[in-house]
């Protein structure tokens, strides 16, 4: 997902394809090895390199289409083959490539065009009419700033419109006619010179064909990618989500789901709930049931790119000494209970979803870090009501982007919008993951450590999906499906 148009993705989605890409390399890293993980980059490649070819030639056809000699036309040609910009562009997997080239064509049709204005309403005029409009679609379809050459266009379109007006040798009637009409010019409204006064502006007939051909191509790029939204394939949301798109694109497009996950901000004790570092490589705070092989052997805690089962968690209250599991009130379900919002500087606990386990750490050494500052982060103990202790308590702080708690205890915990840290209660240490894999033992998933001299920036997470049995929200989801 993107905040440009669709189009040059899909175009190159469409590339990937035929190439036989199978969608499993992300593109986060300058300078992968794009054979070792198969990806399809000559095919790719050749898409890009073709449009930037393409747009030499385009360029000779407008020069000479608004009246440049063949020598300068020419001349010109051989200036954009040899262009370092354009050829360092067009070698890379870019959105450029196709705005350029939509550019081009755009920019020829309506020049071609031009030519036709003394001689309205004939196969070339509807023609090249259509095609700049075709154009214009797909120029504003691969990103925004493809909206100026529509605005050229557009003033082109007015300017004429402007000028025929200030010519006091055309008459007001026919000037008024030109206006409207959007058929053959009738010589017995507007005299002899009928058909060069529509050629020059016919206002009705090329905006009709501008605006409706543009807006065609525009719906039918908008109209793919929400039938993406709408069939499930939404690895799209993101902590980005929250500040461009319109509450009306999911919730009238997607799934009702992803419009709760969007918008539920506040979070509770008893939400499940999926923890995402927040920068651009980041992965899931994920669990599996496996164990370390060495240090506490306990069930393995890792970082993991994709979106799985295995990645939710249950927010539960902090575990108290002598205490919890022997009173009544500390054996109530959270997700029972009355619903209490999360605060800054409270202690939770994490439980794994598909395992039962808490989120731990302990004085014991990660695996692959730096083992001086760098502990074992595990899932503990066996079932919520049976088993856990003073290891698996955390702080949950608010954090700017840099990292630094922000704030004061009782402001709220916000997903999707807030970041947090987590902060061990007993022994200081911050959860991070640095993206060191682990060994095959670990499915070569990122290791996450608790850190006492970390980088900051390691350690912002943000809670990306957010769901509690009696949120009002989601209990009109859970309506609407009944």
């Amino acid at each position: 997902m993107d905040v440009h148009p669709p189009l040059a993705r899909l175009l190159v989605t469409l590339s990937a394809w035929l190439g036989g890409f199978t969608g499993d390399f992300t593109f986060y890293d300058i300078g992968a090895d794009y054979v070792k993980h198969n990806v399809p980059y000559v095919m790719m490649r050749s898409f890009t390199a073709t449009l930037g070819a393409l747009v030499v030639p385009i360029g000779y056809v407008t020069l000479r289409a608004v009246g440049v000699n063949n020598m300068i036309a020419t001349l010109a040609a051989f200036m954009l083959l040899f262009d370092n910009a354009l050829t360092c562009q067009s070698r890379l997997i870019l959105l450029d490539s196709y705005l350029v080239f939509f550019t081009a064509t755009t920019t020829m049709f309506w020049s071609l065009f031009r030519l036709e204005r003394h001689a309205p309403f004939r196969a070339k005029w509807w023609t090249w009419l259509a095609l700049t409009g075709l154009s214009l679609g797909l120029v504003a379809s691969c990103k925004w700033v493809g909206l100026f050459v529509v605005a050229v266009v557009g003033l082109y379109t007015i300017t004429d419109l402007w000028t025929t007006f200030g010519d006091v040798s055309v008459p007001l009637v026919p000037f008024v006619f030109s206006l409207v009409w959007s058929g053959q010019p009738n010589t017995h409204i507007l005299g002899n010179g009928g058909e060069t006064l529509c050629g020059e502006v016919c206002v009705s007939d090329r905006f009709a064909f501008y605006g409706v051909c543009s807006l065609f191509l525009r719906s039918l790029c908008l109209a793919d990618q929400l039938e993406h939204w709408s069939n499930g394939n939404v690895d799209w949301l993101s902590r980005d989500l929250e500040g461009w798109i319109s509450t009306a694109s999911p919730q009238r497009y997607c799934s009702l789901m992803i419009y709760i996950q969007i918008h539920i901000v506040d979070v509770y004790f008893g939400s499940i709930i999926t923890l995402r570092q927040s920068k651009s490589e980041g992965g899931y705070l994920h669990s599996h049931a496996h164990m370390y092989p060495e240090g506490s052997k306990q069930q393995q805690v890792t970082a993991y790119h994709h979106r799985d089962e295995n990645n939710k968690f249950l927010i539960r209250r902090a575990f108290i000494q002598n205490e919890t599991y022997k009173t009544e009130a500390s054996m109530v379900d959270e997700q029972e209970a009355e619903i209490t919002t999360l605060k800054h500087g409270d202690l939770i606990r994490l439980e794994h979803i598909m395992t039962g386990r808490f989120l731990h750490s302990h004085p014991v050494q990660a695996p692959v870090a730096d083992k001086d500052h760098n502990f074992e982060v595990s899932g503990y103990g066996h079932h919520p009501s049976k088993f856990s202790d003073l290891n698996d308590n955390w702080r949950v702080e608010n954090v700017d982007q840099n990292g630094d708690p922000v704030g004061k205890n009782g402001d709220p915990i916000h997903a999707v919008t807030g970041k947090i840290r987590l902060v061990h209660a007993n022994m200081g240490c911050v959860l991070n993951c640095a993206n060191r894999n682990l060994p095959e033992w670990g499915f070569r998933q990122a290791e996450v450590t608790c850190g006492r001299e970390t980088k900051k920036t390691n350690s912002i997470w943000f809670i990306e999906t957010n769901e509690h049995p009696k949120s009002m929200i989601f209990l009109l989801y859970q309506h609407i499906l009944t």
